[in-house]
């Protein structure tokens, strides 16, 4: 979950924002407590300043696709939520592949993910 922040160089406008899809997820953390949300997946493909409620968000990094990819296949080193790998995993880089090709198109599909506490 990332904040654009409209005091960067390139401010985010409407129409640079591609909706890629949409996901319903839902996770219990502790037997108690749990997350059941949509959330939209989103694209700007822009030069921005990004930040986040520190609540959500740890760090936030900018990486190439083969970094990124190498980094995901160590996941004790380089933790990531189960929301984040189940989407790199299932679509990003199939995104990512069509984003270079110039064929990327969003989907009018909710998809649901739903993960063990």
């Amino acid at each position: 979950k990332a904040v654009v922040s409209t005091q960067s160089t390139g401010e985010v406008q409407v129409g640079d924002i591609t909706l890629l899809t949409r996901i319903i997820y839902f996770g219990s953390s502790c037997g108690t407590w749990g997350e059941h949300e949509l959330d939209h997946v989103l694209l700007v493909r822009k030069d921005v300043e990004v930040g986040g409620n520190p609540d959500e968000v740890r760090t936030v990094r900018y990486m190439g696709r083969r970094e990124l990819e190498e980094a995901m296949r160590d996941k004790e080193g380089f933790p990531v939520t189960p929301w984040f790998r189940i989407i790199s995993e299932s679509m990003l880089f199939k995104w990512w592949e069509s984003l270079e090709r110039g064929t990327l198109e969003g989907d009018d599909v909710i998809h649901e993910f739903s993960f063990p506490g």
